[in-house]
């Protein structure tokens, strides 16, 4: 049986939110208080959510922390090997 390819939060942040928002860059930045930079690391998944991060976009996108958490647990089990 194949096992689903979980998505980095940041790759699921990028299409759900970014794109299918409209939401800007600088703008989802400003809001989570992360630098550009920053942001650009998570989108492109070579930023790992970590407890504060996770309570930063759940307060900004909603969604639960753990939810967070757990989005990046998944990923992080996946592509362990």
């Amino acid at each position: 049986m194949n096992q689903h390819n979980p998505p980095h939060p940041g790759e699921f942040i990028a299409r759900n939110y970014v794109e299918a928002m409209q939401l800007s860059k600088l703008e989802l930045a400003s809001k989570l208080g992360l630098g550009i930079d920053i942001l650009d690391q998570l989108l492109s998944g070579k930023l790992a959510v970590d407890k504060e991060l996770a309570e930063r976009l759940s307060n900004t996108l909603g969604r639960s922390a753990e939810v967070w958490l757990l989005m990046q647990q998944h990923y992080d089990n996946f592509n362990r090997s």
